[in-house]
């Protein structure tokens, strides 16, 4: 288990066996929530560095740096439906880091915003539905570095 903050991550996949088996849990599901992280404060043109995929009780943490085709990922995830919040970023990230178009998305940004929710940050969401503070620690970080 990977552990980031104060959140755990089941599974960093940086292999093709490990890719394998994070498809298998992705074909078992419609919705697949993403979340990606760039190197932008540390580079002229931002590169995609991690991908973060959440599944019901599963996170893990999609290294694109590792030599694996992600290809087979880009496949699975075009067929179902991406759950984001401020999509628009992450969108660019995903077409630029793996030509990733999604098909079907679900931004929870713009649906807390029909909503007429004030506070439409992620922070916010997660602080009103689910009373969780998120920690705002790793938002400059050099996710391109490794080790993680």
């Amino acid at each position: 288990m990977l552990e980031l903050g104060i959140w755990s991550v089941e599974k960093l996949i940086a292999n093709a066996s490990q890719l394998s088996e994070l498809l298998e849990k992705i074909e078992a599901v419609d919705r697949v929530a993403v979340d990606t992280e760039a190197d932008s404060l540390h580079c002229y043109r931002e590169k995609l560095c991690l991908l973060q995929i959440s599944l019901p009780g599963r996170d893990s943490i999609v290294d694109p740096l590792a030599d694996v085709d992600l290809a087979p990922l880009r496949a699975t995830l075009e067929r179902k439906e991406i759950v984001l919040h401020g999509a628009d970023y992450d969108l660019r990230m995903l077409r630029r880091g793996f030509n990733f178009v999604a098909r079907r998305i679900f931004d929870t940004l713009i649906a807390s915003r029909l909503l007429g929710v004030r506070e439409f940050s992620l922070a916010a969401l997660v602080k009103r539905y689910f009373g969780v503070e998120l920690p705002k620690g790793s938002q400059k970080a050099n996710w391109a570095q490794r080790p993680l």
